[in-house]
């Protein structure tokens, strides 16, 4: 029943941001700040489609992801300025207001790993808005989700290294995955344009959550590359 109530109640404040002109998305994030306050906490079947969700989120992500263009100074040039400046600026203002407000009990450990994550966007948001405002195939939006992927990816690395955990050998035979991309394009030609091409689309982002989670990978890091393996191909832009 808890997850019916907390459906519904995203479903009331995504109503309510879309009739004041905002993208549902804030209504969402509202909802979860609302029900964050009144610990409220999720069950078992919204969990697992939370956890589904940003594993579909990641392989789109790498769909769309142009490594020509991250490599361009712009792109990635403009990222590395941005989170520098922002890491330097909140890791000040966190330590001064430790200091100031000692309750705050902070460690500089503690303040540079929450600057660090103040230092994103949400790339949710971005691209969420700029579907809204039909201005997806523009070029500001296209540099818009460009940096926000650099980001994603510093994001990711560290993730991934603060687990803590050493990759298995066996990791080592993921580099065959690259060899097996014209295999895997095929076969979503073989599954036409309809449901089986939505499965087959499934299969990859989980399949490849769990290939890269089995040898010590976090498995998140394997959705978005399965999506980076399919990027610039026709299947990928469909």
């Amino acid at each position: 029943m808890i997850d019916i109530f907390i459906i519904l109640v995203a479903l009331v404040c995504g109503l309510i941001s879309r009739s004041l002109g905002l993208p549902a998305l804030v209504g969402y994030l509202a909802a979860g700040f609302l029900l964050h306050d009144t610990a409220t906490g999720s069950g078992p079947v919204l969990t697992a489609l939370a956890n589904t969700g940003i594993t579909l989120l990641l392989f789109t992500i790498g769909l769309k992801l142009n490594v020509r263009e991250l490599l361009q100074v712009r792109i990635w040039g403009t990222t590395l300025a941005h989170m520098v400046i922002m890491q330097l600026l909140f890791t000040a203002l966190l330590v001064s207001a430790a200091a100031v407000i000692p309750s705050i009990a902070l460690s500089t450990q503690g303040a540079l790993i929450l600057a660090f994550g103040l230092t994103f966007s949400s790339t949710v948001l971005v691209i969420q808005t700029v579907q809204y405002r039909g201005e997806s195939a523009s070029r500001h939006a296209a540099l818009a989700i460009g940096i926000l992927i650099v980001q994603d990816l510093a994001a990711i690395t560290f993730l991934v290294a603060s687990t803590g955990e050493v990759p298995q050998w066996s990791a080592l035979f993921l580099l065959l995955l690259w060899p097996l991309r014209g295999v895997v394009t095929w076969l979503l030609g073989r599954c036409g344009h309809g449901e089986l091409f939505t499965l087959a689309g499934f299969a990859l982002a989980i399949g490849a959550y769990h290939l890269f989670d089995l040898v010590g990978i976090k498995g998140d890091l394997g959705a978005l590359i399965a999506g980076v393996l399919l990027a610039g191909t026709q299947k990928a832009k469909e």
